[in-house]
């Protein structure tokens, strides 16, 4: 008890000293540059750059930008989830869908989002682009977390269950082995929403202005057009603090649902 006591009050703290050296890192790269007879705009120090981040939230461009990269990036990763989780739930019960899929994963896990979203950006156009590399950042990530989640579960689990129903039973699986598997699961969705974050800005700045509103646009012009350094940062800022309000979401879901017994995580 005291122990967990302990660690709900250094932890807080200790994630505190980190922001405050990496802001103080960032500070002294820009104030290093300045002295060095370079513009302070070159590398913007953290007070520009969180002037400029409030400023942008004035702005009703910016909350639209930012609705477009939410919609895309949750449309892909709701559909790139429930299709992995359904592969990756028949994978753990039967072996030849397994081999049958690994080529599929192993292609979505290796191939270069750089390259492919230029062939997407062709096939699909650019307002759907994003959801589409969401799909396949998120997908073998996801699928690898129900197989791996569900092939840990015990033998003696398994055993129990056979005695009553087969593995493949609804309840089987839905009642005790995608439950069992739940931390794997969990940690998968907060690693692939960061991740499809990235990749679906990433798409709209390789769009660049002919891509729908989004905060990969907006970069996009305030970098290629503008030419604006602080722009971009505080932009790029916006983003790690909606991955962060996300995570955070999902964190508070995760403690609820371990205070009812419904995860073991």
């Amino acid at each position: 008890m005291k122990s967990n006591q302990h660690d709900r009050i250094l932890n807080p703290t200790y994630i505190g000293i980190g922001l405050v050296l990496v802001f103080f890192i960032w500070w002294l790269y820009s104030f290093i540059l300045v002295k060095q007879g370079n513009s302070a705009l070159l590398f913007p120090d953290p007070w520009m750059v969180l002037n400029r981040f409030c400023y942008n939230f004035t702005q009703a461009s910016v909350w639209l930008a930012v609705g477009y990269t939410l919609m895309r990036l949750f449309v892909g990763f709701a559909v790139s989830f429930l299709i992995a989780a359904l592969l990756g739930i028949l994978s753990a019960l039967f072996k030849p869908i397994r081999y049958i899929l690994k080529p599929f994963v192993l292609i979505c896990k290796t191939v270069p989002t750089a390259a492919v979203v230029f062939i997407i950006l062709i096939m699909v156009g650019t307002n759907w682009t994003p959801c589409y590399l969401v799909f396949l950042v998120v997908f073998p990530i996801v699928y690898e977390s129900f197989l791996s989640g569900i092939d840990g579960v015990g033998e003696d689990v398994r055993d129990a269950l056979r005695l009553d129903m087969s593995l493949a039973n609804p309840r089987a699986v839905f009642g005790v082995l995608v439950p069992m598997a739940s931390p794997y699961i969990l940690l998968s969705i907060v690693t692939s929403l960061g991740l499809g974050m990235k990749v679906s800005i990433m798409a709209e700045i390789v769009a660049g202005g002919s891509s729908a509103a989004g905060l990969g646009r907006l970069i996009y012009i305030a970098n290629s057009i503008d030419g604006d350094t602080t722009q971009v940062m505080a932009l790029s800022l916006a983003a790690i603090l909606i991955i962060a309000v996300i995570d955070l979401l999902i964190y508070l879901v995760k403690r609820k649902l371990k205070a009812k017994g419904l995860i073991n995580a």
